[in-house]
């Protein structure tokens, strides 16, 4: 989280000196009563700044005063542009912070262990209500209390888990195909091939910057394009439901969730029953929508598309999916089925379905790195990162170098991708506070003291310097560089990896993002939004 120096205007000082002035009264009362206190350290354009409070302190109002005392105009999914308020967004962030920090002292108060002591979770999936099973292309009766085939496993001496598919609830346990045209009249909808070997570094004063995308768990791809049931009868006009009045043909609202934070289910069928999903370009053009809307297999209607920059969302089927957004009967908002091309409409999305499932997930983005870097065979991967929060590409890749890496190190582990423990019960944990409510990407990652999914994250510096990983990976290079000093002192460049996920931050300019000259010569620098030109600074 940085700072970019903005003036504090009269008003705001005012604000500023009456949250200052709250606090200082909260401070005196709370250094009488309260014994425990709380410390969480961000740092501001390379100065560590330290943040004091108890569970007593009204953390929001601390937050704000923080973020308005610091300038920081920064924080995780913000856009300063997008707030009513500049400091909106960076309180909620460092509020975040601080709640985890007091949830993670209680734990130990508790006689628990912190997410780096302990880091180990195990699968009770079921909690979240979120997962469907039987996807088979023909709809199947299931009992409430019957679930599909379940594996089980009584065995206290093996070395090995046995994992269960989680019980759905019925009446949406399955869906029924669509019934796609023949491959001749298929044939002008097919998807791009091999396109990954169109995919080329952009170079930006002589350092390469190699693309990269989100992703989708390989697991929410949908086997097969669903029968359309949102035909416009429910008013629904063949597109996903989203919060009424937020959509004006050219831009988004934000906050447009329908869904709770346990309805990932229905927000998926949403998708699945209806035609298209649309999307647009937020904070920055890659977007985890896209992705939800073409695993459900539904197709995107992507409002500015033909804006993207060319290196942007590299490999995303741009040109088929404009194509599609042309059929006869589509506008932006709504289908007029009276002159709706059907056929063409089913084998565009079953092209697209079937390019998701080849290109798009985790575990293509995960190959398409290891591959750029010529590590395809890499066996023991460290994936370092400073910040636990939500950062979707940094979270996403870690997926899927978790699923075809023999061993992955992730240090910091992110809880959020981990599945819950059993033992934790329903009321202690939640969904809710996570961004997009931890939607397709939550909760997928599992890992048990007891078998080999457990990862050893201890005596990290040492490993380093004795040179037991293949390659070392930096999830962010905005969210801390964790043992950046013995990386670059025992690897070379052709062994390290950074990420860039941010959203779009631009290249040169004043105040542009300069961390692709700092790290690019040291490394492969993989970068989210690239824009054209790079940014303004030339090839």
């Amino acid at each position: 989280m940085k700072s970019t120096g903005l003036r504090t205007s009269p008003p705001l000082f005012l604000l500023l000196l009456l949250l200052l002035l709250l606090l200082q009264s909260q401070s005196q009362s709370f250094s009488k009563t309260t014994k425990t206190r709380y410390t969480i350290t961000i740092e501001i354009n390379g100065s560590p700044r330290s943040l004091t409070y108890s569970a007593e302190t009204n953390l929001s109002v601390l937050a704000t005063a923080f973020v308005i005392e610091n300038k920081i105009t920064q924080g995780e999914g913000c856009n300063g542009a997008r707030e009513k308020s500049w400091y909106s967004c960076p309180a909620r962030f460092v509020l975040g912070m601080m709640e985890e920090e007091i949830r993670r002292v209680q734990a130990l108060e508790r006689g628990g262990a912190t997410i780096e002591e302990s880091g180990r979770a195990t699968a009770a999936r079921v909690k979240l209500g979120m997962m469907e099973v039987g996807v088979d292309g023909e709809a199947r009766e299931l009992e409430a209390n019957a679930p599909s085939t379940i594996s089980t496993s009584t065995s206290t001496t093996s070395s090995t888990s046995t994992f269960a598919p989680v019980p759905c609830i019925p009446p949406y346990c399955s869906f029924r195909c669509a019934d796609i045209p023949e491959e001749a009249v298929c044939s002008e909808w097919a998807s791009p091939t091999n396109p990954f070997d169109r995919v080329q570094p952009k170079f930006c004063k002589g350092v390469a910057v190699y693309p990269i995308i989100i992703g989708v768990p390989e697991g929410d791809v949908v086997d097969c394009v669903p029968r359309k049931t949102n035909n416009g009868g429910g008013g629904g006009g063949g597109f996903a439901p989203m919060k009424p009045n937020n959509y004006n043909g050219d831009n988004e609202a934000r906050n447009n969730y329908m869904f709770g934070h346990n309805e990932e289910h229905e927000y998926k069928r949403s998708y699945r029953r209806s035609f298209y999903g649309r999307t647009t370009k937020k904070s920055g053009w890659d977007c985890l929508r896209h992705y939800e809307i073409l695993a459900s297999g539904s197709v995107p209607y992507f409002v500015g598309l033909e804006e993207c920059p060319k290196d942007t969302l590299a490999w995303f089927p741009k040109e088929l999916l404009l194509k599609v957004q042309q059929i006869n009967g589509v506008s932006p908002t709504s289908i007029d089925f009276s002159s709706f091309d059907y056929p063409s409409y089913y084998c565009a999305a079953s092209s697209l379905l079937n390019y998701t499932r080849e290109h798009l997930t985790t575990k293509a983005v995960a190959e398409y790195v290891l591959n750029t870097v010529n590590r395809n065979n890499a066996q023991r991967v460290l994936f370092l990162s400073g910040h636990e929060g939500v950062d979707y590409v940094r979270d996403m890749l870690l997926h899927g170098l978790k699923g075809i890496v023999p061993v992955v190190v992730d240090y910091v582990k992110p809880p959020h991708l981990y599945d819950i423990d059993e033992n934790v019960g329903p009321k202690e944990w939640t969904n809710e506070n996570l961004y997009g409510h931890g939607f397709t990407m939550a909760r997928r990652l599992r890992e048990f003291d007891d078998d080999e999914s457990y990862v050893e994250r201890g005596d990290l510096a040492r490993r380093i310097k004795d040179r037991e990983f293949d390659l070392v990976v930096f999830g962010s290079v905005h969210r801390g560089m964790l043992f950046w000093d013995e990386v670059k002192e025992n690897y070379g460049r052709e062994e390290i990896v950074f990420v860039d996920g941010e959203d779009e931050h631009g290249l040169g300019g004043e105040g542009g993002c300069k961390k692709w000259k700092e790290y690019g010569e040291l490394g492969y620098y993989f970068m989210r939004e690239i824009p054209d030109d790079c940014g303004g600074l030339g090839n």
